[in-house]
């Protein structure tokens, strides 16, 4: 109004933008207050703090626990207490995580052979038992001792391995479990853990073997019948045997590195690698003693090794007899010339080498234990890569003829589809005494 005095001031039912005081547009519509404004802002800031920190503490919780979700609340300022809150300039510092637990490592890692064989100097020790074989890298393993086993323990175990020991971060895996064991007749180690896999060597009943229980790449290894079992024969052959014919093994287990000193010269360590060791009785001057047959070859020179010893009762070796056979030893078994008092004779199969014979063929020999050359020696169709129906068979010695009648026999040949032919001891050589077709005529020869 024209005499007004104060013309910008308010007057009653008029309406204001709240803050410049001008009058709203003629669309009527109250505009919010400036205390309403700063309310709705004030609610989106708050909601959007509560859910950074809702996600913070679900995160810290997941992973620090709940000391660190409190410790988060402090330095917000949530907790009453001034003394425990943390300056949110100051974050709060990061625990240390504690020291993993570590385990004895005894000896160094190496591949599973050496460290299989290393178990086996440790394992007149029953302490032994509780150790086990885990996998540190490729073709890596190293023997550890679970806390189970006392620090004396370990110690009594690094004398008998000559060997140090170390600590080493506890394994995650279960590891293999080792094992002594002997198969109860002549077995066949495998490359694969399969029977039609190919062979990879005889193994002789009795052999000094360890077996490595538990999961390994491809197949569990476990005892038992139907089962096949992984062994370690010797520094060189590692595979596959059937679980049937291995039984514990309980005789001593003499130093595998003497060995070695009765190869001939430079060949020793050649001898310490292959060289696979069988319980026996060694006839010495018609009486039986307690001792070993050790068998390795020299895949570099094409000839193999074959030693009789004698042990002590601390299991220490004596040489008897060391042979040196032409050519890849595939079977080698003890006879005798006699039942009881009769001469240790060494009789064993080989190739000229590496390869297998074109007509898997092999020269079986027999030695006299202390000569070099052999008493009798034949050409048979023998090797173990043909079917079992289909090669030729020899063993001894035999105390049961083709008649099943008493008697004693130290060589026995049983040829597919040609018949048994059965050898005796005339005192000098062997010589044939019965053979008996597939047609089933007996031919018997002159008797002594």
């Amino acid at each position: 109004m024209a005499g007004d005095p104060n013309p910008g001031a308010r007057r009653r039912g008029d309406v204001t933008d709240g803050f410049s005081g001008a009058r709203p547009r003629g669309d009527g519509v109250r505009p919010r207050s400036t205390s309403s404004s700063i309310r709705s802002v004030t609610k989106i800031r708050v909601a959007a703090v509560v859910r950074q920190l809702a996600v913070a503490v679900v995160a810290t919780l997941f992973t620090h626990g709940c000391d660190r979700v409190q410790a988060l609340f402090g330095a917000a300022g949530l907790f009453g207490d001034a003394g425990s809150a943390r300056s949110v300039s100051q974050p709060p510092t990061r625990p240390t995580s504690p020291p993993r637990p570590t385990v004895a490592q005894i000896g160094e890692a190496a591949n599973l052979r050496e460290v299989a064989r290393l178990w086996a100097r440790m394992a007149a020790n029953p302490a032994a038992s509780a150790l086990r074989i885990h996998r540190v890298g490729d073709d890596r393993f190293a023997l550890v001792a679970p806390d189970s086993v006392a620090a004396d323990q370990v110690g009594a175990l690094v004398v008998l391995g000559r060997a140090a020991v170390a600590r080493r971060p506890t394994p995650t895996d279960t590891g293999l479990s080792p094992a002594l064991v002997a198969p109860t007749k002549g077995a066949v180690l495998y490359d694969a853990p399969s029977i039609r896999s190919p062979p990879r060597r005889y193994l002789p009943q009795s052999s000094l073997l360890v077996a490595l229980y538990g999961e390994l790449p491809g197949r569990v290894s476990e005892p038992g019948t139907g089962s096949l079992t992984y062994v370690v024969a010797s520094r060189n052959d590692e595979g596959w045997v059937r679980g049937r014919f291995l039984q514990p093994y309980g005789a001593c287990v003499p130093d595998l590195d003497r060995l070695g000193a009765d190869a001939p010269e430079g060949r020793g360590d050649a001898l310490a690698r292959d060289a696979v060791l069988s319980p026996r009785t060694v006839r010495i001057h018609g009486h039986g003693t307690e001792g070993f047959m050790v068998t390795g070859r020299d895949f570099d020179h094409a000839r193999s090794y074959v030693g009789l010893y004698t042990r002590d009762s601390s299991c220490a070796l004596t040489a008897v007899a060391f042979h040196v056979v032409p050519g890849i030893v595939e079977r080698v078994f003890l006879t005798s010339t006699g039942h009881r008092r009769g001469k240790t004779l060494i009789v064993a199969s080989s190739r000229a080498g590496r390869d297998q014979d074109p007509l898997f063929q092999e020269t079986w020999s027999a030695y006299e234990m202390g000569r070099t050359r052999p008493i009798w020696s034949r050409r048979l169709t023998s090797s173990l890569h043909l079917r079992p129906r289909d090669r030729t068979e020899v063993w001894g010695p035999e105390n049961r003829g083709p008649a099943r009648e008493q008697g004693y026999w130290p060589l026995v040949i049983h040829r597919p589809g040609l018949g048994r032919e059965s050898f005796v001891w005339d005192g000098r050589a062997l010589v044939p005494d019965t053979l008996v077709t597939s047609g089933g005529t007996l031919w018997q020869g002159d008797d002594e």
